[in-house]
């Protein structure tokens, strides 16, 4: 063999730098993991912490829709109207610095990795929709129902990135594929269709299609799961997140059980500011008067998948 053509073998490819986008910070801790497995994938992780699955969305990019959700999830939070949401700046500085590293570098590839569910598939619209300048160095990995095996050796069909174990990531990094000049086009116009929806609840119907809702869409799931007897609003949480599958977080949920009581669907007793175990909730179905005796035997929910 030529001395030319050995050396020419023997050339390494160049090393590629990647960075890992994920909305799921379980998630990219598990993708991060995988990395021990599959060196060649290795890469930054970044976690974008906004759920735009939940609250007002319309004109983001625009003072007034960005002060409009900034005061809903200081409603929900319970935070003074001077402080920021930590996630909602933090995220904004994240992009910024992302952008600016794909326009520095056209080498650098991005990996947007989504789960089977509406918040990831809604940060990827909002997300996609910012990033048109940068075609061809943004890649997807929609792991939509898709077969995973678990930790007892049983295939599933996860919904979050979290419930993947670090291994199977290392499969899955095989599906990565460059964002198309068409989803470019396409994908900004979904996000914008959310946007004029007005709705507060986004759900995940399959593939990438959402559905807008109003914001009282979990309500009757809410009363259902409280029934006629009195609970504790702890026990109604876990009821809601192992029974019902309810897939929105705990301050929301919160937002619209207070809501629930201000409409006086819901009769509370106790004090929210000592806490979920204090307080004690029963259904009104109607009633104008109804008591809430302490000494009533308390509904109890049989779970084993701990506290929502």
């Amino acid at each position: 063999m030529a001395k030319g053509a050995q050396h020419k073998k023997e050339e390494k490819e160049p090393v590629r730098e990647i960075v890992h986008l994920v909305f799921d910070q379980k998630g990219g801790a598990c993708i991060e993991e995988s990395f021990t497995m599959e060196p060649g994938s290795q890469g930054e992780i970044i976690c974008l912490e906004e759920n735009y699955a939940l609250g007002p969305i319309a004109e983001l990019e625009e003072p007034e829709g960005w002060m409009t959700r900034k005061q809903w999830w200081q409603v929900l939070l319970g935070i003074p109207e001077e402080e920021q949401p930590p996630h909602m700046t933090g995220d904004k500085m994240k992009l910024h610095g992302l952008k600016q590293r794909l326009e520095e570098d056209p080498d650098l590839q991005l990996w947007i990795w989504l789960g089977q569910n509406a918040r990831d598939v809604c940060g990827y619209y909002w997300l996609i929709s910012q990033l048109s300048a940068f075609q061809g160095q943004v890649h997807v990995l929609y792991l939509n129902n898709l077969p995973f095996i678990d930790d007892k050796g049983h295939i599933f069909y996860p919904i979050h990135l979290s419930e993947i174990l670090p291994k199977e990531f290392v499969k899955a990094a095989r599906l990565a594929r460059v964002v198309t000049l068409s989803e470019f086009e396409l994908d900004p116009d979904e996000w914008n269709k959310l946007a004029l929806d007005g709705g507060y609840i986004r759900t995940l119907e399959g593939g990438k299609k959402l559905l807008s809702h109003a914001a009282d869409f979990y309500d009757k799931i809410i009363l259902d799961q409280l029934g006629q007897s009195t609970m504790k609003l702890q026990k109604l949480l876990v009821q809601l997140h192992s029974q019902a599958k309810l897939d929105a977080i705990e301050p929301y949920i919160l937002w619209r059980i207070k809501t629930l009581i201000e409409q006086e669907q819901i009769a509370a007793q106790g004090d929210w500011d000592k806490g979920a175990k204090s307080l004690l909730l029963k259904a009104t179905r109607g009633q104008l008067f109804v008591e809430i005796n302490p000494d009533e035997p308390i509904r109890e929910v049989e779970t084993n998948e701990g506290n929502a």
